[in-house]
């Protein structure tokens, strides 16, 4: 199996309302986007739900370290996943990594501040912001 599925399911939910602990098309959040598309892929069948509005960091990278293998930033590809730091520097946020039609990566993520699943460049900011990288079980 390829990453382009993933994508393919994650763009499915781009404009889902963002809803904390979400996971359904009625409504998600980053970590349920993820879970979602794993699960419906038969990647694998992870979930949890003990996390806050605002996670305390060690968690999140410890649940993608269980369920998916951690790569460098370098080998990044569209499907894999991406863990960012917020503003607090803490590790907080998930996102699918996609491709734009000119060949760059972009970033399928239920972004809290739009409200909403948006597509975005991967550029600016998020980059730097990345402290973790995870592709998932059964991805060639």
């Amino acid at each position: 199996m390829n990453g382009s599925l993933v994508v393919d399911r994650a763009r499915g939910f781009v404009g889902t309302p963002f809803v904390h602990q979400g996971r359904e098309a009625s409504g998600i959040d980053c970590a349920g986007l993820v879970i979602n598309c794993a699960k419906y892929l038969g990647l694998t069948d992870f979930d949890t739900r003990a996390y806050k509005r605002l996670p305390d960091g060690r968690r999140l990278l410890e649940v993608c370290r269980q369920n998916m293998t951690e790569i460098q930033l370098a080998d990044a590809r569209p499907g894999d996943v991406v863990v960012f730091r917020g503003r607090h520097m803490k590790p907080c946020h998930l996102a699918i990594l996609g491709d734009l039609p000119d060949g760059s990566l972009s970033m399928i993520h239920a972004y809290y501040e739009k409200g909403e699943v948006v597509e975005t460049s991967f550029s600016g900011h998020w980059p730097e912001r990345v402290v973790g990288v995870f592709r998932l079980p059964g991805i060639d």
